[in-house]
C-alpha cells in the first residue's frame, strides 16, 4: 500500500522527511525551484519521482495609508 517515508528536496536539498506524503513549506527561495520526492516503503525499497519545477515570485509591497471616508454606505453618493 502506501510508503513508509518521504523524502522532499527543494534544489537537490532535503527540506522535509517523514510519514507525509504532502509537502509543506512556507519557505521557497524566489526564483526557480526543483522539487521531487523519495518514497520509500517498509521492505527498504524506493523510488524517486522527476523533478517539478516551480517559479516562486516574490510577496508584494504592502500596501500604503488608506484614506477616505471611514465607511461606505449603499447609495449614499
Amino acid at each position: 500500500s502506501g510508503s513508509a517515508n518521504y523524502v522532499f528536496r527543494v534544489n537537490g536539498v532535503i527540506r522535509q522527511s517523514g510519514t507525509s506524503n504532502v509537502f509543506t513549506t512556507a519557505t521557497l527561495p524566489v526564483g526557480a525551484v526543483s522539487v521531487d520526492v523519495t518514497a520509500t516503503n517498509t521492505a527498504g525499497c524506493f523510488v524517486t519521482s522527476s523533478a517539478v519545477t516551480l517559479t516562486i515570485n516574490s510577496k508584494p509591497a504592502a500596501a500604503g495609508a488608506i484614506s477616505g471616508p471611514p465607511s461606505v454606505c449603499l447609495n449614499s453618493g
